[in-house]
């Protein structure tokens, strides 16, 4: 910048005669290259702090860097590590959710399961009453003449056998109650063959004061009819194998 000093209250005088105008022309000229010499060696100076300044600068800008790197690097392993960490927690939480989930599904379905066969088995045992049901009422006729059939082969035993007709008067007269008089009517063949007579019926307690035994075309071989004043017994072999067969009939369907 210019060193030109400018103000209003200049002041211009006469101009004066300077004696020693080359002294002072030389003297400066000295001066000015001692002047040059100083700035030159100033300014080298100035390079080399700057030089060293950048240098030192660049140290610590590759201090700090390397700082910052290791840093970097240690703080995204740390965040690695964490990620790493908190990633196996969750992987361990899903698991274990969905472990827990399975089981609980599982539990479930096993519920339904055992539900679905407890009410399979349920129908299938009401199935199997309702058929068994269908199958007695079905086979009531069989059953009577399966019942016939068996009652038939006992009765084809007494006929043959006269004791057992003799037996059979004697303990249906002892049901019969008071009477004054009884009279039992047989089959002739029965009545050839019985080991009984009229004195020991009366002797037998059965409550009549008389007691008549006679033969009778109309009574079937095994059988007997007894008619008094207390009342009648029919003791023939169609009556006794149709009441074996009712009763036998009644026990099977009312079984269940």
């Amino acid at each position: 910048m210019s060193r030109i000093i400018k103000s209003d209250e200049l002041l211009l005088d006469e101009p004066r005669v300077l004696d020693n105008f080359n002294e002072i022309i030389e003297e400066p000229t000295a001066v000015e290259n001692t002047g040059v010499v100083d700035i030159d060696i100033e300014a080298r100076n100035i390079i080399q702090e700057t030089e060293e300044m950048v240098l030192d600068l660049l140290d610590k800008a590759r201090v700090e860097a390397a700082d910052l790197i290791e840093n970097a690097s240690s703080e995204a392993e740390e965040i690695k590590a964490r990620a790493a960490r908190e990633a196996e927690m969750l992987h361990k939480q899903t698991r274990e959710s969905a472990y827990q989930e399975g089981l609980e599904q599982a539990n479930r379905e096993m519920e339904n399961i055992q539900r679905a066969v407890r009410e399979e088995c349920d129908r299938m045992l009401e199935e199997a009453r309702e058929r068994k049901k269908a199958i007695i009422c079905s086979a009531e006729e069989d059953i009577v003449r399966l019942s016939l059939a068996i009652a038939a082969k006992i009765m084809d035993k007494e006929v043959k056998d006269s004791d057992i007709v003799s037996n059979l008067v004697q303990k249906a007269l002892s049901m019969l109650g008071t009477a004054d008089s009884v009279k039992v009517l047989v089959n002739s063949e029965d009545f050839k063959g019985m080991t009984i007579d009229e004195n020991h019926l009366n002797a037998f307690g059965s409550g009549a004061e008389v007691v008549k035994i006679q033969p009778h075309e109309a009574v079937k071989p095994g059988g007997f009819l007894i008619d008094s004043e207390a009342g009648a017994i029919d003791g023939q072999l169609e009556t006794r194998m149709h009441n074996v067969g009712e009763a036998l009939l009644e026990e099977v369907v009312g079984y269940d």
